[in-house]
């Protein structure tokens, strides 16, 4: 089975991403997890700057998960809803 590529999501992260108007929401469980992992929010910026997105789901908002490194290079996965129209990222996990 092969996987499906994000072309178009990875794309639109980016732009999002490296935007400087770009509003971060970090929710409580993804605050939490950075903590236990000594992950910081530069090091989530670059995840979602540089990364890939690997998979979408759809809850509440479409989430997508993305695989990157962090400043340190450590491989890290982010959940993340993004909002284009609003220039907005709201981080819901990392792993």
């Amino acid at each position: 089975m092969s996987q499906q590529s994000y072309v178009k999501e990875t794309q639109i992260l980016r732009r999002v991403a490296s935007d400087p108007e770009c509003s971060w929401e970090y929710k409580k469980h993804a605050l939490k997890r950075m903590a236990e992992r000594n992950i910081t929010a530069p090091d989530i910026e670059q995840v979602l700057i540089k990364g890939h997105v690997v998979l979408e789901e759809w809850k509440n908002d479409i989430l997508w998960r993305v695989r990157g490194r962090d400043l340190d290079g450590r491989e890290v996965e982010v959940v993340a809803s993004v909002d284009e129209g609003e220039i907005k990222i709201k981080v819901v996990t990392v792993f």
